[in-house]
């Protein structure tokens, strides 16, 4: 499997996503994500693509985009994807406009610390202290 995925509390989803990603292992994640009571308003996603090789089709990633909609009703509002490769880099761009339709802002960064600062300044105030 080359997509993971972990809670971190008080309110990050960390997935770790490798090789040849997919759609079906997108739609696992999310039922994996929406089985966890730490799914709650305010919840952020760090998604570490830093090694996956390929990723789904145009018309798959707006499906994803549509399919993560019961997670963002449940709290998902930041998702930052963090890779080192052009070619995803790209797809992630092209994912964020498609996700923005179901009011999730995705952003693309070359580095976790990047990705995890820009999380950090989008953190709820409750969640903060």
């Amino acid at each position: 499997m080359s997509v993971v995925v972990a809670f971190a509390k008080p309110s990050t989803i960390l997935v770790h996503a490798g090789g040849d990603v997919t759609y079906e292992e997108c739609q696992r994640a999310f039922d994996q994500m929406l089985g966890n009571p730490l799914l709650a308003p305010g919840t952020r996603m760090l998604v570490d693509a830093r090694t996956v090789d390929a990723a789904p089709t145009t018309s798959e990633l707006r499906a994803i985009a549509r399919d993560m909609k019961p997670v963002v009703d449940r709290g998902l509002s930041y998702m930052a994807i963090v890779t080192d490769r052009p070619f995803v880099y790209g797809v992630v761009r092209m994912f964020a406009v498609f996700a923005e339709v179901f009011a999730v802002q995705v952003n693309a960064f070359r580095t976790m610390d990047e990705g995890q600062r820009w999380l950090d300044e989008r953190r709820p105030r409750e969640a903060a202290r």
